[in-house]
């Protein structure tokens, strides 16, 4: 068997949660994430016992890959080459993050994505993080999904994904590699000033750099990785010291969005509409609810975002049906209930409306080949 197949046939054990030999499954992970400096690989594979079960397989998303694939693995001779890139692709993209570094408060990483290869795959993420996302493009281009606008990344460029944010980003198609470095953090209350960056859609923030300023975030990086390693009752420490100080130079080239100190009732309007976006409520009552007037609460709200309150909900309602789309099979009509539409036409009018397609279109468009066709041996 190839080494394609041979992973294939591995993953396949552990999401069916067989055991699999530590070798066995160092050998997975390398090939998927590669062993780079920064990457998951070796958090992934640190401290391993010699025979791994692994419970993956429990997963909501993964019920319907196995479903999908299980004749493949069960009959007689080998998957081919093709076929086992699609099988560990759809299987990455249906997890969720499992990586055990993501329960520090601070966590850095490299990510690489090459065309033709198991690590090409497709981020999505249906759930709420507990955490914020920084991703800095320093090879090729990335592509993001923010439905409010379509967002490639180069060089340079700066990504902020709050914890509410839609998880959906690739290797952009006009580049054979992406690489991009990130930092996993929980937001401490006294960052809060420092993350309030130009939205290019709900929750999902933009900035870039050039020059000194990106050569010092490199080295800001660095020291994070290096630090993630030092002694264990330091690390956790060093790493945010550090990483403070990378949200700090950000600052010096990321223009603030709306004003220089963000009214916190605008702040708690928007903790209010993430939380219940798939509701009906007024901007009187949200007003109320926040303690503003009507008139004040829409102004400060657009000085803000950029955009109104009933937009600004109607993107989460958009980016919640994305997910919905693109992970389920759900009927258009029950996503439609699910964010807050009790008249399917008018939901696809809606979505049309901020996507340029319908929701059926969408799903056909966002799903991957593999996941649309039947196979052929």
């Amino acid at each position: 068997m190839t080494d394609l197949q041979t992973a294939a046939n591995i993953y396949w054990r552990l999401i069916n949660e067989q055991a699999v030999s530590r070798d066995e499954f160092i050998f997975c992970i390398r090939l998927v994430w590669g062993d780079h400096k920064g990457s998951p690989f070796y958090s992934l594979t640190a401290d391993l016992p010699d025979t791994i079960i692994s419970p993956i397989g429990q997963q909501p998303k993964l019920s319907p890959v196995t479903a999908r694939w299980e004749e493949h693995f069960t009959r007689p001779g080998n998957i081919s080459d093709e076929q086992a890139i699609h099988f560990v692709t759809e299987l990455y993209e249906g997890l969720e993050d499992v990586e055990p570094q993501l329960k520090r408060r601070v966590a850095p990483g490299i990510t690489r994505c090459t065309r033709g290869t198991v690590s090409d795959y497709v981020t999505r993420r249906p759930n709420v993080k507990l955490g914020w996302t920084l991703q800095l493009t320093t090879e090729g281009s990335g592509h993001y999904n923010c439905i409010r606008s379509q967002v490639v990344s180069r060089p340079g460029d700066l990504i902020l994904l709050s914890p509410d944010a839609l998880y959906d980003y690739h290797r952009d198609d006009s580049c054979e590699t992406w690489e991009h470095q990130w930092v996993y953090f929980v937001l401490e209350d006294s960052w809060l000033d420092l993350v309030q960056w130009p939205e290019v859609g709900p929750n999902i923030y933009r900035a870039s750099c050039s020059g000194a300023d990106y050569e010092k975030l490199k080295v800001l990086f660095d020291d994070i990785l290096t630090a993630r390693y030092e002694d264990v009752d330091l690390s956790e420490r060093l790493c945010s010291n550090l990483f403070e100080q990378m949200l700090i130079r950000c600052q010096q080239f990321a223009p603030r969005s709306g004003p220089a100190n963000v009214d916190k009732r605008i702040l708690q309007a928007k903790d209010y509409i993430t939380r219940n976006f798939n509701k009906s409520f007024s901007v009187n009552s949200l007003a109320s609810e926040v303690g503003l007037s009507v008139a004040r609460l829409s102004s400060l709200f657009k000085k803000h975002t950029g955009t109104t309150i009933v937009r600004w909900r109607d993107e989460h309602r958009m980016t919640r049906a994305s997910q919905l789309l693109t992970q389920t099979d759900q009927p258009v009509s029950r996503i439609a209930d699910m964010v807050g539409y009790n008249d399917a036409l008018y939901f696809s009018r809606c979505f049309n409306q901020h996507t340029g397609c319908s929701p059926m279109e969408y799903r056909n468009k966002k799903r991957l080949p593999h996941m649309q066709e039947q196979l052929s041996d």
